[in-house]
């Protein structure tokens, strides 16, 4: 099930497994240089964006998915045709 899954949604996973390596090679430079600032301000983003998600969810929002095009609009089988998701069939 984990790999179909994974497999599936292979372009939003493989988006943010590389924002979170960039985050990563970030943070191990500060580290290894020793800047501080740097360290402390990678935080206090950590914990904005923390915050901010705290809230959506909150609210029922999904943070992260406005940076994707997962959520085209396909017609779908109806019992009687086809059917457009959220809207009246176009005409």
């Amino acid at each position: 099930m984990h790999r179909d899954i994974c497999l599936t949604n292979h372009a939003a996973l493989t988006h943010w497994i590389n924002e979170m390596i960039a985050l990563l090679v970030d943070m191990r430079g500060y580290l290894e240089e020793g800047r501080a600032a740097e360290v402390e301000r990678f935080f206090a983003h950590a914990r904005a964006v923390r915050d901010q998600w705290l809230a959506d969810k909150q609210r029922g929002g999904r943070p992260g998915e406005e940076a994707l095009d997962a959520t085209r609009r396909v017609e779908r089988p109806a019992l009687f045709g086809l059917r457009w998701p959220g809207k009246k069939r176009p005409e």
